[in-house]
């Protein structure tokens, strides 16, 4: 979902000192861990409801588990991106170790085909892990094959990180005003986000995730629940997955881990589960 920096509702997050200019997008239904002090998130949307023949791609995804500690379940959503009839891709931190995962096909726009909601178990999650540190991008096996829902495309091997100032789209089913969902898929208007600069971080994960940023400063922003969503570029493919946004009303741009940079890996996984699946 994508916010104005206008004050219209309140919810208060609190993070340690390192996350002081950036965060995960993540939408849990608990307290988020590392509380040190409060913080205001103050924002309202400011995309639009997504054409019903744009963005079809996108995949609505919940996780859940149960904390045995308080004996209760804790979920969180994101969306992904269905880049192959048996593959979505998403963030990583939109799951931890243990979570249940559903993913909900065909949400947008809904009717033909019917949306259906397929279970991801453990062991068909991929995460990009290098030198122990997990990267901010996962690949999610489904099941089966879903070949009546609509792929996204990634772009050509080839591809490099967009340039700055390139116009960009992204898409998102967040929070709206008064912390409400939408009934419908928003998108950024086009022509409001751009490629820009990504601010200094002192995190030193952040650092060496391999991101590209954009903005579109006093128009719009992502908000918790947008983590794992799409970037696309003028001619829809899709070249980034939504990370980390600002968490001091939209002054810092919103991170996307760089779908060129992890190609080559998205492929091999695909192309050995394909090898697998044909012996």
């Amino acid at each position: 979902m994508f916010c104005v920096i206008v004050v219209v509702c309140q919810r208060t997050f609190a993070f340690p000192p390192h996350t002081a200019h950036s965060l995960p997008l993540l939408p849990f239904s608990s307290s988020l861990p590392g509380l040190t002090s409060g913080d205001s998130h103050k924002r309202i949307l400011g995309g639009e409801p997504c054409d019903d023949n744009y963005a079809k791609h996108y995949v609505k995804l919940k996780a859940t588990r149960l904390i045995e500690a308080l004996n209760k379940m804790e979920s969180q959503e994101c969306g992904g991106s269905l880049i192959h009839e048996k593959w979505v891709l998403t963030a990583e931190h939109c799951t931890s170790y243990g979570s249940t995962i559903t993913a909900i096909l065909g949400a947008h726009p809904g009717g033909t085909p019917k949306p259906e909601e397929v279970q991801i178990p453990e062991e068909n999650i991929r995460r990009n892990v290098i030198k122990s540190v997990p990267h901010d991008i996962m690949l999610l096996k489904l099941p089966k094959a879903y070949p009546q829902f609509t792929t996204i495309q990634l772009p050509p091997s080839t591809c490099q990180t967009p340039v700055l100032k390139e116009n960009v789209r992204i898409a998102g089913w967040s929070y709206t005003e008064g912390g409400r969902k939408p009934e419908k898929l928003q998108c950024s208007k086009s022509g409001d986000l751009q490629v820009t600069e990504c601010f200094p971080t002192e995190d030193a994960q952040t650092k060496i995730q391999m991101r590209f940023c954009a903005a579109a400063p006093g128009k719009m922003d992502a908000c918790h629940g947008d983590s794992g969503g799409s970037l696309m570029n003028k001619d829809g493919l899709l070249y980034g997955v939504t990370s980390r946004a600002s968490k001091i009303e939209s002054k810092v741009p919103i991170n996307f881990m760089d779908v060129c940079k992890y190609r080559e890996w998205i492929m091999e996984e695909i192309n050995e589960d394909n090898s697998l699946n044909s012996e």
